[in-house]
């Protein structure tokens, strides 16, 4: 619409900032459009994208005399968390023809998290206005709406046109510092000797990163714990379990989180606590074998559903069933998702990239 509106061909350059899995990056750069994405941390699913996908593992730390440099025509913040307030100030300031694009998400002003409400508003909507505040600070007309996507922070803010000419830009980047250093700062820790000279406003008016966090989802406990707890649910699980007329496969009864944890040790349960989820996220892991719902555990039973022949994954996994349930697994073979042992087992494929239609 943009290239239609303005009479151009050219396909427009982008920077995505805090581009999280990297899937906005991949589609635009699927395409045709040149740009990168940008995040603090690597997930695993970019090196599926493959080589056209451009992504870098790098920590943006903005400030009052940043730009972003390679002078990208968009910038694009999709839930970019402390990022969001100063993408258009950034922009703003680095080319009169930039433009920016924002879902906010996560509330936070330029150095501290935003928590100031306006009367009745909630807090993501006082959060809202901050933001487009900020854009009609630093001089664009704000458009908003609403995305069609799968989340309940769907609010798009762009800024595309400026309200003032190319040769106002001095009395603009006066305006906006002038906001910028009007907003609030993080409380000035005691200064070490060596920053003894420091002033305050310098120290207080640095932007903070936040750390690199830890995979905390169960997964990266030591698999010796994770075997422990899956043998000792399943051996109650089948306990619990009455084989019906017709029906020689016992599949269990059925459990809930608080009853399993009372059977584990107390070192181990804190164990597991110290992540997100804990028990109940470790049984959720191990999808093959349990089904988790409202916090009541069961035995999975393949029967009632299947990853079906046409999956890439199908066969590439051993069967858990097959290989430890009392009476093996309750498919046939040819009709199992998973392998019943090595000689059915098939290579899990490698994916040299993803196309766009399999990412969404």
């Amino acid at each position: 619409m943009e290239r239609r509106e303005s009479g151009s061909e050219k396909i427009q350059s982008f920077l995505d900032l805090g581009c999280g899995n990297g899937l906005l990056t991949h589609i635009l750069n699927s395409e045709g459009h040149p740009g990168e994405g940008m995040d603090m941390r690597k997930r695993k699913i970019w090196s599926l994208y493959g080589a056209s996908t451009h992504l870098e593992q790098n920590t943006f730390i903005p400030s009052e005399d940043a730009i972003f440099s390679s002078k990208p025509d968009w910038v694009i913040g999709n839930h970019s968390d402390e990022l969001t307030p100063w993408i258009p100030f950034i922009t703003s300031r680095s080319s009169y023809d930039m433009k920016y694009c924002v879902i906010p998400c996560c509330a936070y002003d330029f150095y501290v998290k935003f928590s100031k409400r306006e009367g009745s508003l909630s807090l993501y909507r006082s959060y809202l206005n901050f933001v487009r505040e900020v854009g009609e600070v630093c001089g664009f007309r704000v458009e908003q709406d609403i995305l069609r996507i799968p989340s309940t922070k769907k609010v798009c803010q762009i800024g595309r046109v400026r309200t003032y000419r190319r040769e106002e830009s001095s009395q603009i980047d006066i305006l906006r510092l002038k906001y910028l250093n009007s907003r609030p700062c993080p409380p000035i820790p005691p200064l070490p000797p060596k920053k003894a000279k420091l002033t305050q406003e310098c120290e207080s008016t640095i932007f903070q990163p936040r750390d690199l966090q830890a995979v905390r989802n169960c997964s990266k406990q030591p698999k010796e714990l994770q075997m422990e707890v899956v043998s000792l649910v399943t051996s109650n699980l089948l306990a619990r379990g009455v084989v019906c007329v017709g029906d020689e496969w016992n599949r269990g009864g059925k459990m809930c989180v608080r009853e399993i944890a009372e059977l584990l040790p107390r070192e181990k349960l804190t164990k597991l606590k110290n992540e997100h989820g804990g028990l109940q996220t470790l049984l959720k892991n191990q999808h093959q074998i349990f089904s988790v719902h409202g916090g009541v555990i069961r035995l999975r039973d393949w029967r009632e559903e299947g990853l079906g022949k046409n999956s890439d994954l199908f066969k590439t996994k051993l069967c858990w069933f097959y290989a430890n349930h009392p009476q093996g697994c309750p498919l046939e073979v040819e009709k199992c998702p998973y392998a019943h042992g090595d000689t059915d087992t098939r290579p899990r494929p490698k994916y040299s990239s993803v196309s766009v239609s399999n990412a969404k």
